[in-house]
């Protein structure tokens, strides 16, 4: 469970985390129509658009139950003082099992997955590894329906992988257990609407030799890796991107 005190978190939450199964708003929180206003927001936020959103509200005055359930975007109407605990944790369960039956019967090119990390790389060989890394993952990845880019910077991966959730859900586990690499931190895993980086099962990319080097994306990106991720997952990917415009990168 991630939990936000005001709207402004719960937006910082969602950018980086847009996997979540079940928001729970407030209508009240840092002003009277705070939660409202974060349900504008989140309405033109492609990636959440399979979430089920319920309102809880101790004041229903503020934020009446008839227009908002006629929100395509909202699924359920929470009154604080007329529902129990009980209720609750079953009114929830409902939500769980209807976002379920959502994805099982999204379509295929529906069901498009993306995982970013960054970990710091164990070798003392990066050249040798990056090609070792992008060539073993092409074949492999070609199979499964994956496509990505791999990052080296300054002793640090960088990786966004896209393709059916279920492949990427393998794919995280066997990446995670790579002896190459520790410290591996996720830097945003969602839903996507399309690929980014389709031309490539696997490609790889040295950011300190980009030639020329683009000195604001790459001060930009290590901000993003390296500090509070304050991206919002569009942003990041295209960032990512960014560094394989030309046709030739380190490894294809």
């Amino acid at each position: 469970m991630l939990t936000a005190r005001s709207a402004e978190g719960a937006r910082a939450v969602l950018a980086r985390r847009a996997d979540i199964t079940v928001a729970v708003l407030d209508v009240v929180m840092e002003s009277e129509n705070a939660g409202l206003a974060l349900l504008d927001w989140m309405h033109t936020r492609p990636a959440l658009a399979a979430m089920r959103v319920v309102i809880r509200t101790g004041q229903p005055g503020r934020a009446p139950e008839a227009p908002l359930r006629a929100r395509a975007d909202v699924h359920d109407y929470w009154p604080k003082a007329e529902l129990t605990a009980a209720e609750a944790r079953a009114r929830l369960v409902e939500q769980v099992r209807a976002f379920e039956a959502a994805r099982r019967a999204a379509p295929a090119d529906e069901a498009l997955s993306v995982w970013s990390y960054t970990s710091r790389y164990l070798g003392d060989a990066p050249e040798r590894d990056l090609d070792d890394i992008a060539r073993q993952s092409a074949a492999r990845n070609a199979r499964a329906g994956v496509t990505g880019a791999l990052l080296f910077d300054r002793g640090r991966f960088v990786q966004v992988i896209e393709g059916p959730a279920a492949a990427v859900d393998d794919l995280r586990a066997r990446i995670t257990r790579d002896p190459r690499h520790d410290d591996l931190r996720t830097l945003l895993v969602c839903p996507h609407d399309r690929r980014s980086f389709a031309g490539w099962e696997m490609t790889a990319r040295r950011v300190d030799r980009v030639d020329p080097p683009d000195a604001a994306a790459v001060l930009r990106l290590r901000d993003a890796y390296l500090g509070a991720f304050r991206l919002n997952p569009y942003d990041f990917i295209a960032l990512v991107a960014s560094f394989f415009d030309d046709p030739s990168p380190h490894t294809g």
